[in-house]
């Protein structure tokens, strides 16, 4: 089963507004999960690779994305355009997936040069809390002004135009809504977005993973002489997140890392950490394990905030 979106009214965004729409949903969609997965096919095994959505020159400069890491599950595209601003979607689920595209249609509300709203299969949503999580990403001020204009859904969905006029304007300030708060999900799920000032906070029984996980790195690395020929990487860092990805549900590696691993394939730590990986890919472990504990160590050798403060490299 499915749901779909509907968005009622004006779809005109100025020319000026666009530079900056195009920025905010791009952050939106990176704090929400929003994802593209790139396939990869070498040496007879396949591995999806995770990256942030990118413009697809085959379709018009659209923006698509079709996979929340959050949810983890995939769900028909949704997509962006740059040049006007436009959103299109299809079916959705009831969980992140459909929150975040939810998010990005009322945050284009605020844009539109009419008055515009947003339902879900045909019934008007609460906006508050979309609102809220805005004015806490983007550090903004947004209103629920728009429950005062309720009362125009049905000439908006007549296809009948309603200027932003004729809203009230003695709406207080939605108070803003946390990440996590919004998207059910805790520091140690968005680890991939840690920074050392940042708001994703790991819990302790995170940091003591971690701290192991350096133990298990430094074993490696204290091992005499080469570890593999560098020439090896390559087949290595394919097999490994493969046979993770069968053992676990949707257990990505992110595609940054995998390149970024190619391209030092002769230093000494980054062989080390192919090595975690295929310690997990050997570990005699549960689908439920090997899908937190992949998805944990595929964040860490991607972000590489975290992977100074953790890892060391």
């Amino acid at each position: 089963m499915g749901t779909f979106v509907n968005f009622y009214g004006d779809r005109t965004v100025a020319p000026e507004k666009l530079p900056e729409l195009t920025e905010r949903m791009a952050r939106l969609w990176e704090q929400g999960g929003m994802m593209q997965v790139e396939e990869v096919n070498l040496f007879g095994k396949h591995i999806s690779l995770l990256h942030q959505p990118e413009p697809d020159e085959r379709a018009d400069g659209w923006i698509w994305t079709c996979y929340n890491y959050h949810e983890n599950d995939f769900w028909e595209t949704f997509s962006y355009g740059p040049a006007s601003g436009r959103l299109c979607s299809s079916k959705l689920g009831q969980l992140n997936f459909c929150r975040i595209v939810l998010a990005s249609y009322i945050l284009l509300e605020f844009y539109v040069e009419g008055f515009a709203l947003t339902a879900l299969d045909g019934d008007m949503i609460n906006g508050e809390p979309f609102i809220g999580w805005l004015n806490y990403i983007f550090d903004k001020r947004y209103t629920n002004q728009r429950e005062s204009g309720l009362w125009a859904a049905p000439i908006l969905k007549a296809g009948t135009p309603v200027s932003k006029e004729i809203l009230s304007s003695s709406w207080s300030v939605v108070e803003p809504l946390p990440t996590e708060k919004f998207i059910h999900r805790t520091g140690n799920a968005r680890a991939y977005l840690w920074t050392p000032d940042g708001d994703v906070e790991l819990s302790p029984a995170m940091w003591l993973w971690l701290a192991e996980l350096r133990r298990k790195l430094d074993a490696h690395l204290d091992r005499e002489g080469e570890l593999f020929p560098p020439q090896k990487l390559v087949e290595r860092l394919v097999y490994a997140p493969d046979t993770i990805q069968r053992k676990g549900r949707y257990v990505f590696a992110f595609r940054d890392m995998f390149y970024e691993f190619l391209a030092r394939s002769t230093e000494r730590p980054i062989q080390a950490a192919v090595l975690l990986l295929e310690d997990l890919a050997a570990a005699e472990i549960d689908n439920h394990k090997a899908t937190l504990e992949g998805r944990r160590l595929m964040a860490v050798l991607f972000n590489k905030a975290l992977r100074q403060e953790v890892l060391g490299f």
